[in-house]
């Protein structure tokens, strides 16, 4: 589903494909983005049971909610057939991409390409069919009525030409797979450290919910120093991608260690984020590490987007997503965990160990 998206992409096609998505991803554009988020973010959570008090599996939830907010943002889907259909797609490409399997080892040992099990083949397949009906229906059409990541990759850039069908492809699917889970795991994270520390979730709820019903403004959200030191030092403890690995092009050396070209050079924001000549009492939890006076700082060590060039593009959309759903969450219910708090666990991103129950008490109306 990436293909030769900007996740595997290198050199001089990286900053080619980094030119024509960076647009999408600007402060301004993700400022014009927030109605459309705020939107179906309220119409998910508002149409969940109103009783008093439920238990839900947020996890779960969270996954949908993200995949809702990818359907309208990057294609303007509203259909829930079709959010549901994008949902499937990215469920079995997680799914068939979890574990490595014989041909992913014998890849690595060959150091060569080798072709993909045949139930992969059929994601890909399938979902380079869907996307196609999406671009010919949009071809057919016109433009959507709201701005999109797929009006932005047809437009005429990248000296004089759109996307290429290929491009369409890998970038949407680059977008879709590398976005939601991680997304849905930083809130899943934040959340549950929000049910743990009931007075921080009252200070978040009473800075971030004085208007829910309404958009917020980037401004307001800007200003949300506590809720965004709170996902800051929850990204530290569990950042989704807790790992980042990089093949070293040519000989190098860090202090005494000598890289041979060709090794693989992993670093860890897990690690990173836990070590004590970086972070006093590193397993403590304090947004007090994120603030200075009224403004937010970044530690160097920091580094649950990455860190350099090739941060993730969609950082900024990510965090603003997040807000806007503890915005909408926080203003309608307590929430408390029924049960003990899963451990995490690391596969492709960091998962927990067992999907929790979570108790909401409505507080008003949704």
């Amino acid at each position: 589903m990436i293909g030769g998206g900007l996740i595997f992409a290198e050199g001089e096609e990286w900053r080619r494909q980094h030119n024509q998505l960076a647009p999408f991803f600007s402060t301004r554009s993700v400022e014009l983005l927030i109605p459309s988020i705020h939107e179906t973010v309220a119409c998910y959570i508002e149409s969940w049971p109103a009783d008093a008090r439920q238990t839900r599996n947020l996890l779960a939830d969270f996954r949908s909610l993200t995949i809702a907010v990818i359907a309208r943002t990057l294609l303007s889907i509203n259909d829930s057939r079709e959010t549901a259909e994008l949902a499937a797609f990215a469920s079995e490409a997680e799914g068939a991409g979890a574990l490595l399997g014989w041909r992913d080892y014998l890849a690595l040992f060959v150091r060569a390409r080798v072709g993909q099990s045949r139930g992969r083949r059929d994601v890909a397949r399938r979902w380079r069919t869907w996307i196609q009906e999406i671009v010919d229906r949009r071809a057919q059409f016109g433009k959507s009525a709201t701005w999109d990541m797929l009006e932005l990759l047809q437009a005429e850039t990248n000296g004089g030409r759109g996307a290429s069908r290929d491009e369409i492809f890998a970038q949407v699917g680059t977008m879709l797979s590398s976005g939601f889970i991680t997304t849905a795991l930083a809130l899943f994270w934040t959340v549950v450290l929000l049910a743990l520390r009931p007075s921080d979730q009252e200070t978040i709820r009473n800075e971030l919910c004085s208007a829910p019903g309404e958009p917020p403004r980037r401004t307001d959200l800007r200003a949300s120093l506590a809720s965004t030191a709170f996902i800051y030092e929850s990204l530290r403890l569990f950042p989704p991608v807790y790992m980042i690995a990089r093949e070293a092009r040519e000989d190098d050396r860090i202090d005494d260690l000598r890289i041979p070209q060709g090794a693989t050079v992993i670093v860890a924001p897990w690690i990173a984020h836990r070590h004590v000549a970086h972070w006093p009492d590193p397993g403590r939890f304090d947004t007090s590490r994120f603030r200075e006076g009224e403004r937010i700082v970044l530690p160097r060590a920091w580094m649950p987007f990455g860190v350099g060039p090739r941060v993730c593009i969609a950082s900024a959309f990510a965090t603003t997503e997040i807000l806007i759903v503890l915005r909408k969450l926080l203003s309608c219910y307590r929430i408390e965990l029924d049960g003990p708090a899963p451990g995490p666990v690391g596969r492709v991103t960091l998962t927990p160990a067992f999907q929790p129950v979570f108790r909401l008490t409505r507080i008003r109306a949704a």
